[in-house]
């Protein structure tokens, strides 16, 4: 289901960020794009909140994500540590938050394509 997750800057302007969100076999994927800043972190962790809180598996599909901040990082490691799985292509990103020691599994795969074919994971 694409849906959009809305915040205001610090004038009070709307500010969106695409996401899209599909269901296979009860698990939720969510999937974002861009950059993950201190900006989008708190309400990413609140978006993941309320799925975990209402008993959803959940992963986070990163492979359109282009760079993560100090406060990103710390976010997706709380997450992880609460129970949602974090997918992204290997690269730059994956490279960040495994130094941080972020679990991820590492895909391979083009085009966001989550499906772990030839994906690793990272302790």
């Amino acid at each position: 289901m694409p849906g959009r997750l809305e915040k205001r800057n610090h004038e009070g302007q709307r500010d969106d960020a695409d996401h899209s969100r599909t269901s296979i076999d009860g698990r939720t994927t969510l999937r974002l794009e861009g950059s993950l800043g201190t900006e989008w972190a708190d309400l990413l962790e609140r978006e993941c909140s309320g799925h975990l809180h209402a008993g959803v598996s959940l992963t986070l599909d990163l492979a359109g994500v282009d760079f993560v901040d100090r406060l990103g990082v710390e976010t997706l490691r709380r997450l992880r540590r609460d129970g949602v799985e974090i997918r992204c292509r290997c690269g730059a990103v994956a490279s960040v938050l495994e130094a941080e020691g972020v679990r991820i599994t590492c895909d391979e795969a083009i085009d966001g394509d989550s499906s772990g074919k030839g994906g690793a994971t990272a302790e």
